[in-house]
């Protein structure tokens, strides 16, 4: 857990007022999608490295596969599992075959010791598509998700045939990561996990989705929490790397309290022809506050 004299701190730094008012119509929805989660029938399991200080070659990543059609693979953020689609996967089109991995050091997934940088990320994420026979798919990535996504995408041009960011920073270097972090231990505390959680969002979410967030936070481990929010707050813009070809559509909350428009806006201006979609009355957390939004843009999108 926190020690003891870090927690007040970090619950202030993780920690927003909450925003008063009940929840619209979408609140049904997601609350109806969480319910699935425990039983999804589309859980595939991945068997890891088997060894959690093998970090030389990319780890076989679970996945939730849905659907026929052509490839979207949906990349979810730090703390997050493969379970964050399913208020999303509720509103996609079908026509397509969608697989949300879960990414190292979360859902069910192994987790080394070391090899939380983006780009042990990215090359997971490539090593997923071999593995399951995928020449070219859509990258969907939500927040964090989102700078694996464009990692993979300036790397691994022929791979991606589109690009979907949503609530995604163009960089995170300017983020100084709080020293309280450096104190966490396991087991994690499920106030720190829930205030992480619920400082995301603008609308107010049903709490059993605020609770399957919370159980998926506190299976994240100490250590990998650290490693990933150090390796996102080092990685240069991946679109510095090399031109990101794929066609890119970039989706924004209006009330974003963690990354500000300028990053979206940034996005739009390094990856030619991209475009930018803003959601209103929307945080940082689109799949979960107007799934039925995100997934009519995605549908006319791909």
């Amino acid at each position: 857990m926190l020690h003891r004299d870090a927690q007040p701190s970090l619950l202030r730094y993780l920690r927003v007022a909450a925003d008063p008012g009940t929840a619209d119509d979408v609140a049904r929805p997601l609350l109806a999608s969480c319910h699935q989660v425990s039983r999804s029938p589309f859980l595939v399991p991945g068997p890891g490295t088997g060894d959690p200080r093998d970090v030389t070659a990319p780890i076989d990543l679970p996945y939730t596969d849905h659907g026929e059609g052509s490839a979207v693979v949906l990349l979810h953020a730090v703390g997050d599992s493969r379970r964050a689609f399913l208020p999303l996967l509720e509103h996609l089109p079908a026509g397509h075959r969608y697989l949300a991995p879960d990414m190292r050091g979360h859902g069910d997934a192994a987790s080394p010791e070391t090899g939380y940088a983006v780009g042990d990320f990215a090359a997971d994420v490539v090593s997923f598509l071999d593995r399951r026979g995928l020449d070219h798919v859509t990258l969907v990535g939500s927040s964090s998700g989102g700078l694996v996504a464009q990692r993979v995408a300036a790397d691994h041009p022929e791979r991606v045939s589109q690009l979907v960011l949503v609530g995604a920073p163009h960089s995170l270097q300017d983020v100084v990561l709080p020293e309280e972090l450096r104190r966490l231990t396991d087991p994690m505390d499920a106030d720190v996990v829930r205030g992480f959680t619920t400082m995301l969002t603008h609308r107010p979410l049903p709490e059993a989705l605020v609770e399957a967030a919370v159980s998926d936070g506190l299976r994240v481990a100490a250590h990998v929490w650290l490693a990933t929010l150090e390796g996102l707050v080092s990685e240069p813009p991946p679109s510095q790397r090399a031109t990101i070809q794929a066609p890119t559509l970039v989706l924004w909350g209006e009330y974003d309290g963690v990354l500000a428009r300028s990053q979206a806006e940034a996005l739009v201006r390094d990856i030619k022809g991209a475009r930018l979609v803003v959601l209103s009355d929307t945080g940082h957390l689109p799949l979960w506050e107007c799934p039925r939004a995100v997934a009519a843009e995605i549908a006319a999108f791909i």
